[in-house]
């Protein structure tokens, strides 16, 4: 673009701090990429506040980070930007070009940290139409989310409340253009919303997003300026599974040229994959015989094998370290009274047909999780169920909630529980029996009741926290199947509609 006599700026809608491997364990270097500014993510909070100052400090040299609803528990912005309210404004061939920081309300930095993630399009409603006022371009850089109107009213309801296309509707005659990200869905046509267009380049590095806007010979302040924009979604070596690159933009994703590997990016790529830590996740631990999908529209919609995978990982690991057998053989018992649960959102991941790699087990589980194990009476686990199974039916549920389930199953009457059952040994399902002692295991993050559709559960002596990550529980149960077939992990009906 710089080429063809264009002016440019690069833009990033957050979450860079968390992702690969390597991402975590060198707490990601974004300032090798020449961002122009950087929304604050909500992931940029996974290793906490300290951290996170530290990484903004080595960045600072190169791009602010930026955000307008993030504040201290004095009301202070934590990112203000050059321009004080989580802005920063380029002045480009004779144009005020001004990028707002705005941050998801699913950001969950931690009590103990005191910061405070206030509503976005409340604070949006309060200061667009004056920073507009003195911009040619206001854009708004978000990490809130894009939710399209085909989605159920109760789906995401309270996200959507605070997603883009809200803050479009909202704010009429302020935003020009919003770069959006979090919900890590790609837009490959701009979505119009009222007078804003809406924009968001998918997850991972998978796509530039290439945005050319045309503006008058002489730009008004506080007017609509844009005359023309052109958008595209450029595919950065998106392979198929014939290591094919291809373009998913374009319908039956046509196989096109790769792009040339830049020697020195490769140089510093490869120099991290060499680490000591790092070069082990490259070797093969087992053979998927079919693709466990961790697509967002199947694990966080529907029972899935990669969820009865992760839970069997588990269920298999608690057993082999609890003190007590928990199997039972009567046919009026559960033949096992281990359970687990795991959510949709925390699967992150497809596990492809193939090899699978050490890294494979840290992509579908990203952030660190561990598990805790509670014993329980047969009284409270059925009341914990009970909730459980009312998530995929609470308005105020988000679908990152979405319980994967393995060995139980809930009986319904539209929305109403009539029962809930286990497997005994001959594997038919019967009643659960609030007589008998088990445990349920979880990760640390529903332990604690995760977005809130999960009750949350109190620590006490008798609760087991596992020293292992769960990206290592799952490895170790790949490594000991050694070949993994999606068919012997179908899943079953966990919601059943009852008579």
């Amino acid at each position: 673009m710089s080429q063809e006599g264009g002016c440019t700026l690069l833009l990033s809608a957050g979450d860079v701090f968390t992702g690969t491997p390597a991402s975590d364990h060198f707490d990601a270097r974004p300032d090798f990429l020449g961002y122009d500014a950087m929304a604050v993510g909500n992931h940029e909070f996974d290793k906490g506040l300290p951290v996170l100052r530290q990484r903004e400090a080595e960045v600072a040299s190169s791009f602010p980070m930026l955000s307008g609803n993030i504040v201290d528990q004095d009301g202070d912005l934590l990112f203000p930007g050059p321009g004080g309210q989580g802005q920063i404004t380029f002045n480009i061939a004779g144009a005020r070009i001004t990028v707002w920081g705005l941050t998801t309300i699913d950001t969950k930095p931690g009590l103990e940290s005191g910061v405070v993630v206030q509503p976005p399009v409340d604070i949006a409603k309060k200061q667009a139409k004056d920073l507009k006022q003195n911009t040619h371009v206001l854009i708004g850089l978000t990490h809130m989310g894009h939710y399209d109107d085909e989605k159920p009213a109760a789906e995401d309801l309270q996200k959507r409340k605070q997603g883009d296309e809200m803050m479009a509707l909202e704010n009429p005659g302020t935003f020009d253009l919003i770069v959006g990200g979090h919900s890590q869905q790609p837009l490959f046509e701009a979505d119009q919303v009222a007078d804003t267009f809406i924009v968001q380049a998918f997850e991972w590095g998978k796509y530039l997003g290439r945005i050319d806007i045309t503006l008058p010979a002489k730009p008004k302040l506080g007017a609509k300026n844009i005359k023309s924009l052109d958008y595209r979604l450029i595919p950065i070596n998106i392979r198929n599974d014939q290591g094919q690159c291809t373009d998913p933009s374009q319908i039956n994703s046509p196989v096109v040229n790769c792009i040339d590997e830049d020697p020195q990016v490769l140089d510093i790529l490869e120099s991290f994959q060499n680490d000591e830590v790092i070069r082990p996740l490259y070797q093969v631990i087992g053979e998927a015989r079919g693709s466990f999908s961790g697509e967002r529209s199947v694990i966080r919609k529907q029972q899935a094998p990669l969820g009865q995978l992760v839970n069997e990982s588990i269920l298999d690991y608690v057993a082999a370290r609890w003190p007590e057998d928990l199997r039972s053989y009567d046919e009026d018992r559960c033949s096992s009274r281990h359970f687990s649960v795991y959510n949709g959102g925390g699967i992150r991941a497809t596990i492809n047909k193939g090899d699978i790699l050490g890294l494979d087990t840290q992509l579908v589980f990203p952030f660190g999780s561990v598990l805790k194990t509670s014993p329980m009476n047969g009284e409270a686990l059925y009341s914990y169920f009970q909730n459980v199974a009312k998530i995929p039916y609470q308005p105020n549920s988000t679908s990152g909630d979405y319980p994967q389930l393995r060995g139980i199953q809930f009986v319904m009457s539209g929305k109403d529980l009539l029962d809930i059952r286990c497997r005994n040994s001959d594997g038919a399902w019967i009643p659960l029996n609030k007589e008998d002692d088990y445990t349920l295991t979880l990760n640390a993050y529903l332990f604690r009741g995760g977005d809130g559709g999960y009750p949350a559960l109190n620590e006490n002596p008798s609760v087991v926290t596992h020293p292992e990550a769960m990206a290592d529980v799952f490895r170790r149960y790949i490594e000991q199947q050694l070949s993994l077939d999606p068919f012997d992990f179908a899943a079953p009906d966990a919601f059943l509609e009852g008579p």
